[in-house]
This record gives C-alpha cells, sequence and structure tokens, in this order.
C-alpha cells in the first residue's frame, strides 16, 4: 500500500461511522417576497454528481452528491448549509479522494 492510500484508507477507517451515516445538505438560499422570508434549494439541470461505494468488512455503502451542493454561493445567494458541508467528514474524505488520486470527475 502506498503512502497515498494509507492517508485515505486511514481517514476512511478513522472516520468510517461519520462518513456511512453523513449527508451533504442541499443548497439552500433564503429570500424575501412580499415581506414574507422564504427559504428555496434552487434547481441545477446540468448536475453533477460523485459517487463512492466503500466496501467494508461487514458491509457495504454508496454515497451519491451533488456537487452543486457543495458550492458556497451562485452569484449572490449564498449556501446557508456551507458551512455544515465541508466539515463533514464525508465531504473531507471526497477531498481527500481528489487530493491523493488526481480524479477531479467521478
Amino acid at each position: 500500500m502506498s503512502g497515498s492510500d494509507k492517508n485515505v484508507f486511514q481517514f476512511l477507517k478513522e472516520n468510517y461511522n461519520a462518513i456511512r451515516s453523513e449527508v451533504v445538505l442541499p443548497f439552500i438560499v433564503k429570500f424575501v417576497y412580499n415581506n414574507i422570508e422564504a427559504y428555496e434549494v434552487p434547481f441545477s439541470p446540468h448536475a453533477k454528481y460523485i459517487a463512492v461505494k466503500v466496501y467494508g468488512k461487514n458491509d457495504t455503502f454508496l454515497k451519491i452528491i451533488n456537487e452543486f451542493n457543495l458550492k458556497e454561493s451562485v452569484g449572490m445567494d449564498l449556501n446557508l448549509n456551507y458551512l455544515y458541508n465541508p466539515a463533514a467528514s464525508l465531504k473531507r474524505f471526497i477531498d481527500l479522494i481528489v487530493k491523493e488520486t488526481g480524479v477531479t470527475s467521478f
């Protein structure tokens, strides 16, 4: 096992339960319409998805993430879930896979 594999696998081993249970929350924006505060999930017609399947000793799980949900903002619209998503072990695991393998498209 190379050093880069060890980093990915070590992170997975240390954070397995968190990665297995976490989700990336949707891109949500807040706006005001007729003096009413409202929230919306913007539609992304050409979304790219990241799919990662993890085979554990006793179980297997699949995570499918819409990359649009990981954005901080689109135009003037701020993603209200942006503070949570990058801190999630699942997101850090995906980032580590990209960093260690050089794969940028899943």
